[in-house]
């Protein structure tokens, strides 16, 4: 069950927010909250699975640096280096029950066991054959 809190936790720090800088204060600065585009939470849903599927299976892919890259571009592109949501807090933008739903309908359509990282590489790999956003995100080793 841990493996899957990690999942959901990564997916969520996945949606290209900026980290707040070092030095930040501890105390919880209230911030308005938006709804993310759903362009941004499929790239962040993607990129966290990506991330955690190269985390488990590093002997078999590497991560896509380049295609992040093209993909964030794009992504300024089309809402601005700074967008209204930037700032918002993230969480609040969620909805956290479909993110974790989705991350579960993700596992069981890929047949995965989340204590077996075999499972997750045999994703890994069905993502490239398919060419699905987070088989872009991979790269065979």
């Amino acid at each position: 069950m841990r493996q899957i809190a990690a999942i959901v936790l990564a997916l969520a720090a996945a949606a290209c927010v900026p980290a707040e800088p070092a030095g930040a204060p501890a105390v919880p600065v209230a911030r308005a909250s938006v709804k993310l585009p759903d362009d941004v939470v499929r790239f962040g849903m993607d990129y966290g699975l990506a991330t955690y599927i190269t985390r488990e299976c590093g002997r078999s892919f590497r991560f896509n640096a380049a295609y992040d890259r093209a993909v964030t571009a794009a992504l300024e592109k089309k809402y601005g280096k700074n967008p209204s949501w930037a700032g918002s807090d993230i969480r609040a933008g969620i909805d956290e029950r479909k993110l974790q739903d989705t991350a579960f309908d993700y596992i069981k359509s890929r047949n995965i066991l989340v204590t077996n990282r075999e499972t997750w590489c045999a994703a890994g790999r069905a993502e490239i054959a398919e060419g699905t956003g987070i088989g872009k995100f991979l790269v065979a080793r």
